[in-house]
């Protein structure tokens, strides 16, 4: 395979393969609430009572979590994409010039959402300080 069609070939399937992680989850609530509502209005239009746990179902309680937990769960989520950015821009910049120093570009990048990543880590630090005195 030539050498410039690589990245043409895998930044799209990155791109395509975020795309689906995100929207994925979503498109099966909305399908799963869909078909809940269908069936609600058949019931209804046949003039019978909606079970309690349909009801239940399609009202959704929040959930409640400890306030540092949310920081805890974002910090994770940056540094991993920190690192995943820092990953693929050095096996790209590998692959593409063995021995050239393209590779250290790729931390560079990655720094800023690391950075976002150890601000969310050092915000849990704190607040789990202040929840345990």
């Amino acid at each position: 395979m030539n050498e410039d069609v690589i990245p043409l070939v895998v930044l799209p399937l990155i791109v395509i393969g975020v795309t689906a992680i995100i929207t994925l989850p979503w498109l099966l609530r909305t399908k799963e609430r869909f078909k809940a509502h269908e069936t609600l209005r058949y019931l209804i239009d046949k003039g019978q009572t909606p079970p309690a746990e349909l009801l239940a179902g399609l009202i959704e309680q929040p959930k409640l979590r400890r306030p540092g937990e949310r920081d805890l769960r974002a910090s994770v989520f940056w540094l991993s994409v920190a690192i995943g950015i820092c990953t693929l821009g050095s096996s790209i910049a590998w692959v593409s010039d063995p021995g050239g120093n393209g590779w250290v570009i790729a931390p560079g990048l990655s720094a800023f959402p690391a950075s976002i990543g150890l601000g969310y880590l050092l915000l849990w630090w704190l607040n789990r300080s202040k929840q345990q005195s």
